[in-house]
């Protein structure tokens, strides 16, 4: 009984890791997300030369 109840002591360790993990996911990510509306700005211009560039070399090969 004391194995199952250490295992399940070290599975509650991992899961309150993991909540706290994904916690500061979230908080990193939502940092980034206010980040993310100034390169916004400037991604128009980056993404749209290789996505052009993209489908001209699809119908090419």
């Amino acid at each position: 009984m004391r194995i199952l109840e250490s295992i399940f002591n070290s599975g509650m360790v991992i899961a309150l890791d993991l909540v706290a993990a994904s916690a500061r996911f979230r908080r990193t990510t939502r940092r980034r997300g206010n980040v993310d509306p100034e390169t916004e700005d400037h991604s128009p211009s980056r993404p749209s030369s290789p996505t052009s560039s993209g489908p001209q070399t699809i119908p090419i090969n």
